[in-house]
């Protein structure tokens, strides 16, 4: 195995460990309230914590590769991270849980920025599809599969291994790290903390202002859902958790008939877009938009692939194309990435 491969595996269990533990718990909050004896709007600042501890780790990344290395970096954040999980197993009421969850957030928040700039550096721009396409799968799986996990943990288990079973995973990334990645120079000179330069950006300010809100929507919504499938409907932990599955593979099922991308790639207008390295921008942003609104997912999904109503389901159309089914989207993304790659001009 070559050294950026090395490197593109640590980065994706990095991905996989931050993602898990976004989604894992939910299926939990039921046997979280009964035994902490917390209410259902406390029980949201479990996930919420999390995101806390990511959005206060993510600015201070580049700031302390710059003066600590990346690799330091990234094992220190191995190592808060699995401490965060363990406390976290271990918390005995809401507020100390809440606590120990912004303390995992933020070494999970570390991961991804940190393993990205490890991995994406040692990729030339026209090789960096594959690695996409890698992180756009565990990004559908990791959401997909935590949940039926989470619930298989606490039906046969408890609650708190939901927050114990990441703990093995985070450490064997940890040796991994340890032995794998090569220690970095540190970066000289001074440069500020935070480039607030960067909030020029319109297209920046807007996926600032829907990561603030997508969140709390889905965090409130998960809460509602899980006590509503386990405490009235009567669903089992594991079976409230495997709902995510069925909704997964209906996901692919529908964008069955539109798997070609050559037969996909020409419906997309990319004269929407002025600027080209703002094209998966903007279709990123529109897959978020559309996800609350279930008429207008079923007529971009229609006018996009061209899938009749017959093939999306009730139950399928929310998803299908916020899922982006991975025969579909992954090529798209591979192709946008390439045609980017080869029209883009090489620096002087």
């Amino acid at each position: 195995m070559t050294y950026r491969s090395k490197v593109a595996v640590i980065f994706l269990l990095g991905f996989f460990l931050d993602l898990i533990n976004m989604f894992i718990a939910s299926v939990a909050w039921p046997a979280m309230s009964h035994s902490l004896q917390a209410t259902v709007a406390g029980l949201a600042w479990v996930n919420n914590g999390y995101i806390i501890g990511l959005t206060l780790a993510i600015p201070l990344s580049a700031w302390l590769t710059r003066h600590l290395g990346a690799k330091r970096v990234f094992l220190l954040s191995l190592l808060v991270f699995s401490l965060g999980a363990v406390a976290s197993g271990f918390a005995g009421s809401l507020a100390t849980l809440v606590t120990w969850r912004i303390v995992q957030g933020a070494g999970g928040g570390l991961l991804i920025p940190v393993g990205q700039a490890l991995a994406w550096q040692l990729y030339k721009p026209h090789e960096r599809a594959r690695l996409s396409a890698a992180v756009m799968l565990v990004g559908l799986l990791a959401p997909a599969l935590s949940p039926a996990a989470g619930g298989f943990l606490v039906e046969t288990l408890s609650w708190r291994w939901v927050f114990f079973a990441s703990v093995p995973l985070s450490l064997i990334t940890l040796l991994l790290a340890g032995c794998w990645l090569k220690p970095g120079k540190n970066a000289s000179g001074p440069r500020p903390l935070l480039r607030l330069s960067l909030l020029r950006d319109p297209l920046l300010r807007f996926a600032m202002l829907i990561y603030l809100c997508v969140p709390g929507i889905f965090i409130g919504v998960s809460v509602v859902s899980m006590f509503w499938l386990q405490t009235i409907i009567g669903l089992s932990p594991a079976a409230a958790g495997a709902l995510m599955l069925h909704f997964k593979m209906q996901a692919c099922r529908t964008g069955s008939g539109a798997t070609h991308s050559s037969d996909f790639l020409p419906r997309l207008n990319f004269l929407l877009f002025p600027d080209q390295h703002r094209i998966v921008m903007g279709v990123g942003a529109q897959v978020i938009i559309v996800v609350f609104d279930d008429n207008k997912i079923t007529v971009t999904t229609q006018c996009v692939t061209g899938i009749d109503d017959a093939s999306i389901s009730g139950r399928g159309d929310c998803l299908s194309f916020t899922a982006c089914d991975i025969d579909t989207f992954i090529p798209v993304l591979r192709e946008l990435f390439d045609n980017f790659a080869v029209s883009r001009p090489a620096p002087r």
